[in-house]
């Protein structure tokens, strides 16, 4: 079907939807855009200020911080909702809410009339605040904590997290459990995170280590325990010897017990003195603007990218000065290098809207991108450190303006200014790979090696492809390793008083001695190129999708992490539905046998 004609007839969908008027619900951190109601908005509004609210008392954190602008759609009826989630055989994915994130944009999208889908969405939230606020910690902690988070509730003057899950608790009962060597060596490509029953069993075996954890004031062991096995390379079993003072058996079976004996704690706290007097502000949206959100919302999904670029445009064909529509499909002609048409939907969103940090933010990106492209020094540094500048005085917290104003003041000749711009954009997403490169790339120019080589160690298993490769070359420059920075670096540690040891400290467990080899460390592998015919792809588990190419007489089992950061040659969007496809595959080779892909071609 013609993209136009789909879009026509999506139109026609969403204007039967608009029966029940859309309307915007802001709170002081959330942006919620709902057909349920005004009160349901305020309802969901709060609920998230509570969430974040809840993190910052747990962690003691004064400032809690989530890089990229979060909106949530939520919608009153199933069969709306389900026009936006991922499809799997064709079939749109049986799920109550879903979490859909970009480098310009983060979307929560709920299904209002689902009974369980706060607790799917608080998890997804609870990455982006772990991701926002803390260094890179193991996949085990990560899903164990968002687990936890996910059944907060508030109750009267209190606030509660860790409160039990019936899910998990009887994959618990039911399963046969890791070994936790086996536990803390699970990673994002690992069977254990993607294969159905396997990862409820993942999910739930890391709850109940983070609970156990929390529930023992093991905090400062804990981060003992990551120094050690991130940072100094020691393994997984020595690592709980040295920091929990324990054989692993001991404290296999310690966490055993915690959850057998079935009275787990959970945490409390006060609900903050002002969260009872969230200010909202509520206006009724025109179509052009929720269909806008609508767009956005389609165009940061891989299964529905195309319907919302022409969802975009039908939008500006209705209203040519819509500042959202006009803020998208800029900035979809900017991922596509359309740098002209880009250029005008940014003046006519400006035009809207000059205090929309976004749009001041792509037009700096789209002179930067300009200049990349075509090999010249910038010309238009000046007026990329005014929009950038300008971005950052209207939202503070945009890590990405501080990112690219590094580089336009690294261009000027001011190295203490660019300094001090990627220090801010650290600070705000301390996870983010590629302002870790940035950097490590100062220390490096100026000499401070042992600053370098913490940073670069951890890069050099970072999930982008290039950014671990320039980190692996560069420390074969460096010589021979020496340990990682000190359990006392800030960016290594937990300090909030739920996570440190009380007085007395808890007694030491009965030693158990058992002997498991840790698993090996894994290098990067050279990348390896395959040309044969797509057969096969598996969108289940977005947004990290497998293929199947079938060459030199057999298969070949490729992935990507992330298809919508998946870099694409001869096709603009990537899509669930190819078949006999000839396509042409640089990848990385995996301890597993599978394959990593770094680009994909399609002839």
């Amino acid at each position: 079907m013609h993209r136009y004609v789909l879009a026509a007839l999506l139109l026609v969908g969403f204007a039967t939807a608009s029966a029940q008027d859309w309307v915007e619900v802001k709170s002081p951190h959330f942006s919620v855009i709902t057909d349920a109601g005004e009160g349901r908005g305020r309802d969901i509004a709060q609920r998230f200020e509570e969430m974040r609210a809840s993190f910052g008392a747990l962690f003691g954190k004064q400032k809690v911080t989530i890089a990229t602008p979060l909106t949530i759609v939520a919608f009153r009826n199933t069969r709306d909702f389900q026009a936006f989630v991922p499809r799997y055989n064709g079939k749109p994915v049986n799920w109550t809410g879903f979490f859909r994130g970009g480098d310009d944009h983060n979307f929560i999208a709920l299904d209002t009339s689902a009974s369980n889908s706060f607790e799917v969405v608080f998890h997804e939230y609870a990455h982006l605040l772990i991701n926002g606020n803390f260094p890179p910690m193991p996949v085990w902690f990560d899903e164990g904590f968002a687990e936890y988070c996910s059944s907060l509730k508030v109750t009267g003057k209190q606030i509660e997290f860790g409160l039990p899950r019936e899910d998990l608790v009887r994959v618990l009962q039911a399963s046969a459990w890791m070994r936790p060597l086996q536990l803390f060596a699970v990673a994002h490509d690992s069977r254990e995170y993607n294969e159905g029953d396997r990862r409820s069993l993942f999910y739930a075996q890391s709850w109940i280590t983070v609970h156990y954890l929390m529930a023992n004031n093991l905090g400062k062991q804990l981060t003992v325990f990551l120094d050690l096995t991130q940072n100094q390379k020691v393994d997984f079993a020595e690592g709980i010897r040295q920091a929990f003072g324990v054989e692993p058996k001991n404290f296999e079976n310690a966490v055993r017990n915690y959850f057998t004996v079935g009275r787990l704690s959970y945490f409390r706290a006060p609900v903050p003195a002002d969260l009872g007097k969230v200010p909202f502000e509520v206006r009724k949206l025109p179509q052009s603007d929720w269909l806008s959100a609508w767009a956005d919302l389609h165009y940061h999904s891989a299964d529905h990218h195309a319907e919302g670029v022409e969802l975009f445009k039908k939008v500006l064909a209705m209203d040519p000065g819509n500042v959202a529509a006009n803020r998208g499909l800029g900035y979809a002609y900017l991922q596509q290098n359309e740098f002209s048409k880009a250029a005008e939907c940014f003046e006519r969103a400006a035009a809207g809207d000059s205090k929309d940090a976004r749009v001041h933010y792509f037009s700096a990106l789209l002179a930067n991108r300009e200049a990349a492209i075509s090999g010249k020094p910038p010309e238009k540094l000046d007026a990329i450190k005014q929009h950038l500048n300008t971005a950052i005085q209207l939202d503070p917290n945009y890590a990405d303006a501080y990112h690219l104003l590094s580089w336009a003041e690294a261009a000027s000749g001011n190295k203490d200014a660019a300094r001090k711009a990627i220090e801010r954009a650290v600070e705000l997403n301390p996870r983010n790979d590629f302002y870790a490169l940035t950097m490590a790339q100062y220390e490096l120019q100026a000499n401070q090696f042992e600053k370098a080589r913490p940073l670069l160690e951890r890069l050099e298993g970072s999930d982008q492809p290039e950014v671990a490769r320039f980190a692996h070359q560069a420390l074969a420059t460096l010589g021979e390793r020496k340990p990682a920075t000190s359990i006392n670096s800030p960016r290594q540690q937990i300090t909030a008083p739920q996570w440190q040891t009380k007085e007395p400290e808890n007694p030491p467990l009965p030693p158990v001695e058992i002997a498991t080899p840790a698993p090996a460390e894994a290098k990067p592998q050279s990348i390896q190129f395959l040309k044969g015919t797509l057969v096969a792809i598996d969108c289940s588990k977005p947004p990290m999708v497998s293929i199947t190419v079938a060459s030199k007489g057999k298969n070949w089992v490729l992935f990507t992490r992330d298809v919508q950061k998946l870099m694409l040659i001869g096709v603009e969007n990537f899509s669930c539905n190819w078949t006999n496809k000839k396509a042409s595959v640089n990848y990385r080779p995996q301890p597993d046998g599978r394959g990593e892909i770094v680009s994909l071609e399609i002839d």
